[in-house]
């Protein structure tokens, strides 16, 4: 069986077993499944099985009386810039503008009208390539898939795999306040059963994001969603700007102790409240924007050092949600950028 490096954890896991000494190397033990990992916590690695999918695989290192860089080293976040936000613009311009802004990667929006197409399968293939070109990585795809029958689930999975990303971030399941909210979860539990079952065939990840005006909005909601499902095929992706924005406000500890057992990326945004007009009946509105990750609601510096304290090794999504120009947006990514590589040096 061949290792790969599916995604950031991949990554990092090769670079560490590449320092080990010969003799350590050589006494590595692996288990697949729900095996415990015994340094760091946990090391994650992914390999190539008979039939194509990719098998998680947790690993532990036989104890030496030599020091092992496992448990010297700690884990790396990655930042990644969503691409959203360059709409329709030219994948070459995607690439140079997200490295000239500093991140080391991007979470690749496919969806008409935007980078890359669900109809068009290559154009995956075009977008990560050019990518790596520039020095990007790409672990992280964001799509509309929630309803496997209205969707060409298999072949942008299968088109995400051939391409190297290894997480693909799940469309929404949207509340109907007409409808009882446990015929909803039933429902969204059964596409994801199917949706499992193809990410299983193509080897790859699926992320299950926190999201205003759906029945995963919260980290409550979404352990609902993600209870008894394998974390080698699902993730967590709680996104604490669109709890304070949105709804499915939380205790953030809370969000990130329901879903540790998925934890895979995390949304970076920021936003909050502020007083309105009143209304006819004297009743003071209130309303929401997104603001500068240091500016907003969500306590970013505690959350990125929670996050290190656990040694997260997963992706860091920065959205850039603003309603601006487009080269104030720019200005505002690049601000956001290098304030959250400041939270994560420590």
């Amino acid at each position: 069986m061949a290792w790969e490096a599916a995604d950031a954890e991949s990554a990092a896991f090769t670079k560490l077993w590449a320092a080990l000494p010969g003799d350590q190397a050589g006494r590595l033990i692996a288990g697949t499944g729900s095996d415990t990992a015994q340094v760091p916590a946990p090391a994650t690695a992914y390999r190539t099985l008979a039939d194509g999918r990719t098998a998680h695989t947790r690993l532990a290192v036989a104890e030496s009386t030599a020091p092992c860089p496992l448990r010297e080293r700690q884990r790396q976040m990655q930042t990644v810039l969503f691409t959203k936000l360059f709409g329709d613009r030219e994948v070459a311009e995607v690439a140079d503008t997200s490295a000239d802004l500093g991140f080391d990667g991007v979470d690749l929006l496919i969806r008409d009208g935007f980078t890359a197409s669900p109809t068009s399968p290559a154009d995956i293939s075009t977008a990560v390539s050019r990518c790596r070109e520039g020095g990007l990585s790409v672990p992280l795809a964001t799509t509309d898939l929630s309803d496997p029958a209205a969707y060409p689930a298999q072949s942008v999975l299968d088109a995400c795999a051939a391409a190297g990303i290894g997480t693909v971030r799940l469309g929404f399941w949207k509340y109907d306040p007409h409808t009882r909210v446990t015929e909803q979860i039933d429902r969204a539990r059964r596409d994801l059963d199917v949706l499992g079952e193809i990410a299983e065939r193509a080897g790859v990840r699926l992320a299950l994001q926190l999201h205003g005006g759906t029945v995963h909005s919260s980290g409550a909601l979404a352990h609902r969603l993600l209870d008894g499902r394998d974390p080698a095929t699902f993730v967590a992706y709680p996104d604490p700007g669109n709890q304070v924005v949105q709804e499915g406000r939380e205790d953030w500890r809370l969000t990130f102790d329901l879903l540790a057992t998925w934890l895979g990326c995390v949304g970076v945004k920021n936003g909050g409240w502020y007083p309105a007009a009143l209304d006819p009946s004297g009743r003071r509105a209130w309303a929401s924007d997104w603001f500068g990750l240091a500016d907003g609601m969500v306590p970013w510096p505690a959350i990125i050092a929670h996050l290190r304290a656990a040694d997260f090794g997963g992706v860091l999504t920065l959205h850039s949600p603003y309603a601006l120009p487009y080269a104030q947006v720019l200005d505002r990514t690049r601000t956001d950028a290098a304030y959250i590589r400041r939270l994560m040096a420590g």
